[in-house]
């Protein structure tokens, strides 16, 4: 298993599980990852066998790089791959083993391509300048767009053709912030990013990859040509690549809220915003007053949001998505932690429970299995329900109408 310390936030239990399986399984199981110490991580080293991986020096690197060019490559490339361009490269890579093997590769095909006498004469004392990284590209795309030629400000696309038009929407919008004509021009770049991205949704929907100059020319080469002038910003990392696990969390939440509370216009229309006030303003008074979270465990079974990372962490991910920084604290934030804590088990104890039971009722009516009913009735049974009551004492817990 790769990338254990990946697991996203939505795959609920997921480590729990993967402790458990490692713990009987007959059949050995090999995790990587690149944070031991992250908590997850921790939690699975507790029944695994931990063994640190370092990353090769720079003796035993181009060692290995030069130990395979002797048994991959010819006489004429081992003479052009020389122990200094070998080191180059690893300089060059930043140390990646991988990214060295790829320009060993790239150079034993372009020794090919040129042929076997010139090519090793002409190749023998290249350097990797031209084995630039996309930060490099794409800057040098902004600042001598103008006297490239079409195909070869192509071929910077095709270098990454997955990194290469983020890079370039996330700094050509910035080569214009602050000048009179910001609006109109950024207006035009927006534009054609916004038609490659269609181009390349179908590009990949349909799988017509003979699209992909056309998202190309949208996505790189026109947002460049479009760009200040005289003004090539400092080349930095796409911020749209950090918001993706946000941006699939509002997914989760809005398709989870959407089936309880409303319909497809409940976003656009605002009504989150109103929700999400009404739910949580009792929270204000929960440091001071515990009947608070009755008054917000009402109003979220008034909308069957039985679920505290629905009625709470949902609500608030989902609210002013358009809103770049929020100028506001959450009334969940300000609680203290043992007052969170109540929070949390005044939801599991009562909801959780009220949904298990509606399981339970279902397979006994032959329902489909795993269907759930929502909201007081139920509630109200799984609390009343005489098969509880060999399991929990009904006595320690308040009375249904002290929450309903």
């Amino acid at each position: 298993m790769d990338e254990a310390d990946g697991l996203s936030a939505g795959d609920f239990g997921g480590s729990d599980a993967l402790s458990r399986m490692v713990q009987v399984s007959a059949v050995p199981l090999v995790m990587t990852c690149n944070d031991k110490k992250h908590k997850k991580v921790k939690a699975l080293a507790k029944h695994c066998k931990v063994i640190d991986f370092t990353a090769p020096d720079r003796q035993a690197a181009i060692a290995r790089c030069l130990a395979i060019v002797g048994q991959e490559c010819g006489s004429i490339e081992r003479a052009a791959l020389t122990e200094e361009f070998v080191q180059q490269c690893y300089e060059a890579s930043n140390r990646d083993m991988r990214q060295m093997l790829n320009m060993l590769q790239s150079k034993c095909q372009h020794l090919n391509t040129a042929g076997a006498t010139t090519g090793a004469t002409a190749g023998a004392g290249k350097d990797v300048s031209s084995y630039d990284d996309v930060f490099t590209l794409a800057g040098r795309l902004l600042s001598q767009c103008g006297k490239l030629s079409m195909r070869e400000r192509l071929d910077y696309f095709f270098f990454d053709f997955d990194m290469m038009p983020l890079i370039m929407q996330e700094n050509v919008v910035r080569s214009w912030v602050g000048t009179e004509r910001a609006a109109a021009a950024i207006g035009r770049v927006c534009d054609c990013v916004a038609f490659g991205d269609v181009v390349g949704a179908k590009l990949r929907e349909r799988n017509q990859w003979d699209l992909l100059p056309d998202v190309g020319m949208f996505s790189t080469v026109l947002p460049a040509m479009l760009a200040n002038p005289g003004r090539t910003p400092r080349m930095e990392f796409p911020r749209l690549l950090g918001k993706i696990s946000a941006r699939n969390k509002k997914k989760r939440c809005a398709a989870a809220i959407k089936n309880c509370v409303g319909y497809h216009g409940c976003l656009e229309d605002g009504y989150f915003e109103l929700l999400n006030e009404y739910i949580c303003q009792p929270l204000g008074e929960a440091n001071r007053n515990e009947a608070a979270f009755q008054t917000m465990m009402e109003r979220a079974v008034t909308y069957r949001l039985t679920d505290k990372e629905l009625a709470i962490e949902g609500l608030e991910t989902l609210r002013m998505p358009l809103t770049p920084q929020r100028t506001h604290t959450h009334p969940y934030d300000k609680l203290d932690t043992a007052t969170k804590t109540k929070a949390t088990k005044c939801f599991n104890d009562y909801f959780l429970t009220a949904r298990q039971h509606g399981k339970k009722q279902g397979k006994k009516q032959g329902k489909k299995q795993g269907k759930i009913k929502l909201g007081k009735d139920i509630a109200e049974e799984a609390l009343t329900d005489e098969a509880l009551t060999d399991s929990e004492d009904l006595d320690a817990r308040p009375a249904v109408n002290d929450y309903f």
